[in-house]
């Protein structure tokens, strides 16, 4: 269960560090 989660977190974190110009215009948004 927490396996998965941090997982997806990890990757959406480092997503987000990545497209941070797109993150913080989704997030504008």
């Amino acid at each position: 269960r927490f396996m998965p989660h941090i997982r997806r977190t990890t990757h959406i974190m480092m997503f987000a560090h990545r497209n941070s110009f797109d993150f913080h215009f989704f997030n504008a948004r």
